[in-house]
């Protein structure tokens, strides 16, 4: 089935350059498709969010080129030490003086396909910080790095995160690699094979984001998750919900949600912990 639309776009009042054109030839029949319109008016679309994207892109396509990426380390609690023992690694775009959201710029550098690029990025920073700053004598053990599913399905990566431990004279243990399962199929036979493969050298793994839509059970038995973290929607309900009876209920669920998680051997990070 072809679907078709109408849309009439007067130029150069709506319009004055080609990207701009482009962009509202790409919302009319975005619009026409999802709402099933027959006829779209042009004139109700909202071009600035489609150049803003396109803006977006053009700047994550030069984040590293351009020295406009940062490192922030957010830390990591641990409840039966008293003490910040790991922090997590989380990488920001700048744009001029302020900040590009990562739930932005994220999704736009996987589909372009700079993920990679700005992943390596991140690793060869938090290795280089790991070396310089002694992160033992800090009391931390390891620092987490998130690494997309694109760099999960390379070939190589066990060679190129060798590559920068060595460089760096740091151990494979110092770094806790994140995976978040993005869709159901995010664990491809390569993924599977790199976190064994990456595990037997030494690096540890965490699941992100457990509790979410895609979360499998089997991941938790199947691979070698040393950490779970328990996405904020299981851990906040139980404290903010609005009557008592769904407050038990939540809790039930967080509460045996983590006995599970400890019954097979794995640690807990509770997400979304923010007073």
């Amino acid at each position: 089935e072809i679907h078709a639309s109408t849309s009439l776009i007067a130029l150069p009042g709506m319009a004055d350059t080609l990207p701009a054109v482009l962009d509202l030839l790409y919302m009319a029949a975005k619009e026409g498709l999802v709402k099933d319109k027959k006829i779209v008016d042009a004139g109700k679309l909202d071009s600035g969010h489609e150049a803003y994207m396109r803006e977006v892109d053009e700047k994550v396509r030069n984040a590293v080129s351009s020295g406009n990426l940062e490192v922030f380390y957010q830390p990591i609690y641990s409840l039966e030490e008293k003490r910040y023992v790991s922090a997590e690694a989380l990488i920001r775009l700048h744009d001029g003086d302020k900040l590009i959201p990562p739930d932005v710029f994220i999704p736009i550098a996987e589909s372009n396909g700079t993920i990679i690029e700005i992943d390596e990025f991140v690793i060869q920073q938090v290795c280089r910080m790991i070396s310089d700053r002694n992160i033992e004598s800090l009391g931390l053990k390891y620092i987490e790095i998130n690494l997309s599913v694109p760099d999960m399905i390379q070939e190589n990566l066990p060679e190129k995160l060798m590559r920068y431990i060595e460089m760096y004279h740091i151990r494979p243990s110092q770094i806790n690699i994140e995976i978040t399962e993005t869709s159901a199929d995010t664990f491809t036979g390569m993924v599977e094979d790199n976190v064994r493969k990456l595990s037997k050298l030494g690096f540890k793994f965490t699941l992100d984001d457990f509790g979410t839509g895609y979360s499998s059970l089997s991941r938790i038995i199947m691979l070698p998750f040393g950490i779970i973290k328990l996405d904020k929607t299981i851990v906040q309900p139980p404290y903010n919900l609005d009557t008592a009876r769904e407050r038990d209920n939540a809790m039930t669920l967080l509460e045996s949600s983590a006995d599970m998680i400890h019954r097979v051997g794995s640690e807990t990070v509770a997400e979304g912990v923010e007073t």
